[in-house]
């Protein structure tokens, strides 16, 4: 006998190799042919799959980089070449004015004289001399890898100041309003992949009855499947996500005055009828910014289905006392009080 039960809750940006557009559904069934035939496939799964993208890798006679680290490698070979030369001006010794430029190399060797554009497209293409050398022992090869693709349920707030004046009189005097905002509370809930279902396995049940007169006996066999010989069941209850989720919440303000609260602070009272300071509206001020970001979420459930199977059968057998046999027995009744003459 055998039985495969997964759960699984799987958050992941990237996959290496083709496999990551793959369900887990897929995956599992995948990796399970040894055992045979399957007798039963339960599968309560929610897949948040993007669409299969790509990754360049980039290889020498010696190593195999990420594109990152290429791109890394050609930036230090550009500031190494670059630390090595400077533009130095060269001044006359009559009128104390600079005369021409010349590019000293820590390495070593003269310079021409040059004017101050020669010595900069000079460096500039030392600088890209020093980037092709780094980047020929390399050969980009594209594999398949990851997936692409975001939920993007972020919010994002812009107020900027107002430049042209607000008032004007003859173009000599001119007036620029402040600008003033409240955004109010904020909150976002994003979610990739949510699954809160439940599996209930099947059962394979035998039910047999002899009757004779008022005599009656039952025998009633209840298997859960996938616990005899020869029986497979493969049950799956899964979440997946593959990819990017959002959940931020921006705010930029430039030359503004603004502010996160349920209401305005010029509406705020803060003084009682009375004329004393009060805090009472100080919640209300005080606004909230709430984000939620669940990428993979596995609440369901695998349960069996031998429990409900075998409640089902004692409640069907009316009538016979084995099923009444653990049953409490009847309290003793009083005797009957002696007649009175």
């Amino acid at each position: 006998m055998k039985k495969f039960l997964a759960t699984t809750a799987i958050a992941s940006m990237a996959f290496t190799g083709a496999a990551s557009a793959q369900s887990v559904l897929e995956r599992v069934l995948a990796q399970t042919q040894s055992l045979g035939e399957v007798t039963g496939v339960f599968a309560n799964v929610a897949d948040n799959i993007g669409s299969p993208g790509v990754i360049t890798v980039y290889e020498s006679s010696d190593a195999i980089i990420s594109e990152a680290d290429y791109l890394q490698v050609l930036a230090d070979a550009e500031a190494a070449r670059s630390a090595q030369l400077t533009i130095v001006p060269v001044f006359s010794a009559t009128t104390g004015e600079i005369t021409h430029y010349i590019v000293a190399d820590t390495t070593g060797g003269t310079d021409t004289p040059r004017t101050l554009q020669q010595a900069e497209d000079f460096i500039a293409s030392e600088v890209l001399s020093a980037r092709t050398g780094a980047a020929n022992p390399y050969t980009p090869t594209t594999l398949a890898g990851g997936s692409v693709g975001s939920i993007d349920g972020s919010i994002t707030n812009v107020a900027r100041r107002i430049d042209q004046a607000t008032a004007n009189v003859d173009n000599q005097v001119t007036s620029i309003s402040n600008v003033t905002t409240n955004f109010g509370s904020m909150a976002t809930t994003v979610l990739g992949a949510v699954n809160t279902g439940e599996i209930g396995l099947g059962t394979n049940q035998v039910v047999e009855e002899a009757l004779s007169g008022t005599s009656e006996a039952i025998r009633s066999v209840v298997n859960q499947v996938g616990t005899t010989a020869g029986q497979t069941v493969l049950a799956l209850n899964s979440a997946l996500n593959t990819m990017n989720i959002d959940g931020s919440i921006s705010n930029t303000f430039e030359g503004v005055n603004a502010s996160v609260a349920t209401i305005s602070p010029d509406q705020l009272n803060i003084l009682s009828a009375d004329g004393i300071l009060t805090l009472s509206g100080l919640d209300d001020l005080l606004g909230s910014m709430d984000t939620t970001v669940l990428g993979a979420v596995n609440t369901g459930t695998i349960v069996s289905g031998v429990n409900n199977q075998v409640a089902g059968t004692v409640a069907g057998i009316v009538g016979n006392s084995a099923t009444n046999m653990f049953a409490a027995a009847p309290a003793p009744t009083a005797p009957a009080p002696a007649p009175t003459e």
